[in-house]
C-alpha cells in the first residue's frame, strides 16, 4: 500500500507527468536537456527527478560529468496500471 502511494504521489505532479512523457518521446536525454523546456530551475528538476527515482519510475546514470535520464525498464505495477 505504501509503494502504490508513493508512485500515485509521484504522477501527481505535472512537472513530474511533463518529464515523464518528455522521456517517452525522447529516451535517454540529459539532465541538462530535459530541463531546457521546463519553467523551473536545476534544483528544483534535481528533486522532482529524485521523487521518480526513488518510486522506480526512472532510472539514471552517469557518465563523467553527464547524468542520462531514462524510463525505467521495469515501473512499478501500480503505476502501470
Amino acid at each position: 500500500m505504501k509503494h502504490q502511494l508513493t508512485a500515485l504521489f509521484a504522477l501527481a505532479d505535472p512537472t513530474r507527468r511533463q518529464v515523464l512523457e518528455r522521456l517517452k518521446s525522447e529516451p535517454g536525454l540529459s539532465v541538462s536537456e530535459l530541463a531546457q523546456p521546463l519553467p523551473i530551475k536545476m534544483p528544483g528538476l534535481m528533486k522532482h527527478l529524485a521523487v521518480l527515482s526513488d518510486t522506480g519510475l526512472i532510472s539514471r546514470t552517469k557518465a563523467g560529468r553527464v547524468v542520462t535520464v531514462s524510463l525505467a525498464a521495469n515501473p512499478p505495477s501500480e503505476a502501470a496500471d
